[in-house]
């Protein structure tokens, strides 16, 4: 069988090729095939008779049948089949990955780096193939993944592929140097109820967030599974905000005051714009709870939070970032006719101090100021390029400079007991070609460009740049002055 191993592909879905069902599916060792079922009359029966295959692995529970004699076949020279199509670690597997350096070589003699595979691009699905790239040069995260007992008591089809995925992009033994993220693009499909899909590119970083979210709730459903999203990206901020001009902003306001707990021990008041359904009376205090059923007594739902005290906030760093970006400074409107070819550089850490808990940033009539209190063990960034209006979708070319290593982040964190505040990049996102076409505002804004990323290989500690199945060695100064996109860094233990 060696030579028919070459055909052998199970990164697509388990479908039968004839009857499409997912029941009782055996793939063809010598076609590469899926079947139903092997009884007598049965779609694999009936190509072991009209092709003169006879040898079936069962895809659930991986054992090995010949056709159409109907016993099952017993041999360790096939045991490498199950290790492509299940990769199984053990943990002295996993604590020497970071330090696997060694080259392996597939079948039809190409190479590849464990933890370095391109992932297959069907359509228009490289802002998926990036991200998780991305993610799972987190250790934790990755390790996680790696042992399905974390997730057994979990069924989501969303976790269980992703844990698929990990595996094989991690694993040894794979017969290709590529990997088609197939199965995971239908669980993104279908869970996501087709905000996302295949043929249409997304934005990165919105499924990014939807990503990790849904991750993180169908993790927390099960009891006795941790939630490795909120272990490793989440942290802790404070945010201060203060009104501006409020005397015009009374006029003709619903004023509901809650007395809520809090770190602080303030008093968070809400502000409704609009006249009640209902004539005007003096709200009694009550819990948060009671937040929700109060409010159907109001037309209208625009809040303005006005917060007397620092409110401790827990977030995830990538919804953080998500909601917070990276603003990067507009391009100039008039460029000099001698210097039309120089782009404008700003340095990362100048575009941080938003969050350094003094510098405000005005949002309406609010002033708002952020201080971080507890830093995430991987920190992502997202940095604000595209810009859209009711005409066209500009790109921010504007090159953000950032270190590849030793990001200081304690001026915008309030440091504890010898905590560090140094941060390693670990992957960067990058989005090359132009936004969407001029007028077409059903586009997503990036759609017209290509996503690539840029990933860190510690067991060499070499740089490598991935566009689907591009793979190719980069040098960190290029990465330094690359139009960064998303980013994740890795917190240093010191």
């Amino acid at each position: 069988f060696i030579w028919c191993r070459a055909r052998l592909d199970f990164d697509f879905e388990k479908v039968c090729s004839v009857s499409m069902m997912t029941q009782n599916v055996y793939a063809c060792l010598v076609c590469g095939k899926y079947f139903q079922g092997r009884g007598k009359g049965t779609h694999a029966y009936n190509h072991s008779v009209t092709a003169d295959h006879h040898v079936f692995i069962n895809l659930q529970t991986l054992r090995f049948y010949c056709l159409p004699d109907n016993y099952e076949v017993i041999d360790n020279s096939l045991q490498d089949i199950k290790r492509v199509i299940n990769p199984k670690f053990e943990k002295k597997d996993v604590k020497i990955l970071d330090s696997f350096s060694r080259t392996i070589r597939c079948l039809d003699g190409s190479t590849y780096t464990c933890g370095v595979m391109g992932l297959n691009n069907i359509k228009a699905n490289d802002y998926v193939n990036v991200v998780v790239q991305a993610i799972m040069r987190c250790k934790r995260f990755r390790d996680f993944f790696l042992f399905p007992a974390h997730y057994q008591t979990c069924t989501h089809p969303l976790v269980l592929r992703t844990g698929e995925l990990a595996r094989k992009l991690w694993c040894t033994d794979n017969y290709k140097s590529h990997i088609s993220p197939h199965e995971l693009l239908q669980a993104v499909v279908n869970t996501s109820q087709k905000r996302f899909q295949i043929t249409k590119q997304s934005e990165a970083v919105d499924f990014l967030v939807w990503y990790l979210n849904t991750l993180s709730q169908q993790l927390s459903r099960k009891k006795n599974t941790p939630d490795i999203v909120a272990e490793c990206f989440q942290g802790k901020m404070v945010m201060s905000s203060r009104r501006m001009g409020s005397k015009e902003l009374l006029n003709d306001a619903v004023k509901l005051t809650l007395s809520i707990l809090a770190p602080g021990k303030g008093r968070l008041e809400l502000f409704y714009t609009g006249r009640s359904s209902r004539r005007r009376r003096r709200q009694p205090r009550m819990p948060t709870r009671s937040l929700t059923r109060n409010l159907r007594r109001y037309r209208f739902c625009i809040l303005l939070w006005v917060l007397y005290f620092p409110k401790r906030l827990p977030f995830s760093s990538f919804y953080f970032t998500y909601r917070y970006p990276i603003d990067v400074p507009p391009p100039p409107l008039y460029v000099d006719i001698e210097k039309d070819d120089i782009i404008p550089q700003v340095p990362l850490l100048d575009l941080f101090r938003k969050f350094d808990g003094v510098t405000e940033q005005k949002k309406g009539s609010l002033a708002h100021t952020y201080k971080i209190t507890k830093i995430p063990r991987y920190l992502i960034l997202y940095i604000k390029r595209f810009t859209k209006n009711n005409f066209f979708t500009e790109k921010n070319p504007t090159i953000v400079k950032f270190p590849i290593k030793n990001l200081d982040l304690e001026d915008y964190y309030s440091v504890g007991d010898g905590e560090p505040a140094r941060y390693d990049l670990l992957a960067n996102v990058v989005h090359t070609g132009k936004p969407s076409l001029l007028g077409d505002k059903t586009a997503a804004p990036s759609e017209g460009g290509r996503y690539k990323v840029q990933i860190l290989h510690k067991a060499t500690g070499s740089w490598y740049e991935i566009e689907d199945l591009h793979i190719s060695e980069v040098s960190p100064q290029a990465i330094s002055i690359s139009e960064a996109y998303l980013q994740i860094y890795e917190l240093v233990h010191t």
